[in-house]
């Protein structure tokens, strides 16, 4: 999911809708296939991400001040 920026490249600020749109899909099995809920799967697999990305720079920094 996160990868680390080089150099030249920028900070990545959230997931890609991409890596959005492949966590709503295992949301959407995972609950058996509903019909009608892909905007809230969507929202779900973003928080997830956003989340998890939060947590990676949080665990990075505390490594790099360490």
């Amino acid at each position: 999911m996160k990868t680390k920026s080089k150099p030249h490249e920028k900070p990545r600020i959230g997931p890609t809708e991409e890596e959005i749109a492949e966590c709503a899909y295992f949301i959407w099995e995972s609950e058996g296939h509903p019909i009608g809920r892909e905007d809230e799967h969507w929202r779900q697999a973003e928080m997830q991400l956003y989340l998890s990305l939060a947590l990676d720079d949080a665990l990075e920094s505390n490594y790099e001040t360490a």
